[in-house]
C-alpha cells in the first residue's frame, strides 16, 4: 500500500513538472516571436528612411521620386531585389506576402523566396501617409507605420488593435522632407 501511495505522489509531481516546463516553453517561444516581430517592424521604418535618404543623395525629391508611391498608400512591402538604391517600397492592393528567411544569406526578406529561403510565420506591411494633402509632390512630411503580425493572425484595421494578444506589433515614425 505504501508503494502505491509513493508511486501516486511521484506521478502527480512529474505531471506537474512536465506541465510547468511545457507552459514555460510556450511562453519563451511567444516572447521570441514578439521580439523578432518588433525588430522587423523597426527595420521597416529604417528601410523607408533609407529609401528617402538614398533618393535625396541621388538628387531627387525626398518623397516625390521613383522609389515611393505617388500618394498615401497602405499594404506596402520592401522589395530588396529592386536595383536602384538597393530597395524599393512596393505597394500592392491585395494581401501582404509572408516573410522568408534565407539561411545562406542570414536575413529575413519580403516578396518571393530566394533559392533556399524558407517561409516564416511573420508578415509585415508598411503604410505611408503624406502630409499635407496625401500626395508625394506637395508633401513636407510622411508618417510611416510598419506593422508585423505572426502566427495565423491578420492585420488589424487600426494600430490601436495591434497588441501581443492579437500577435501584432508596430512602429511609427514621422519623416520630414529635406533638401526639397
Amino acid at each position: 500500500m505504501e508503494v502505491l501511495v509513493s508511486v501516486f505522489l511521484i506521478s502527480i509531481g512529474l505531471v506537474a513538472a512536465v506541465s510547468l516546463i511545457s507552459s514555460d516553453l510556450a511562453r519563451v517561444i511567444g516572447n521570441r516571436d514578439q521580439a523578432i516581430a518588433g525588430l522587423l517592424a523597426q527595420e521597416g521604418t529604417e528601410l523607408v528612411t533609407n529609401i528617402r535618404d538614398s533618393a535625396v543623395r541621388n538628387g531627387e525629391l525626398s518623397f516625390f521620386n521613383s522609389l515611393f508611391p505617388e500618394s498615401s498608400s497602405d499594404n506596402c512591402i520592401i522589395d530588396p531585389l529592386f536595383v536602384s538604391a538597393g530597395v524599393n517600397l512596393y505597394c500592392v492592393g491585395g494581401d501582404v506576402e509572408s516573410f522568408y528567411y534565407s539561411s545562406d544569406q542570414g536575413y529575413y526578406h519580403d516578396l518571393t523566396p530566394l533559392d533556399d529561403a524558407k517561409k516564416t510565420k511573420f508578415k509585415r506591411k508598411i503604410s505611408v501617409d503624406y502630409s499635407p494633402l496625401g500626395d508625394a509632390l506637395t508633401a513636407t512630411s510622411m508618417k510611416v507605420t510598419s506593422m508585423v503580425i505572426w502566427g495565423n493572425s491578420s492585420f488589424p484595421s487600426t494600430t490601436g488593435e495591434c497588441n501581443t494578444s492579437t500577435k501584432c506589433t508596430y512602429v511609427e515614425t514621422i519623416l520630414t522632407g529635406w533638401k526639397d
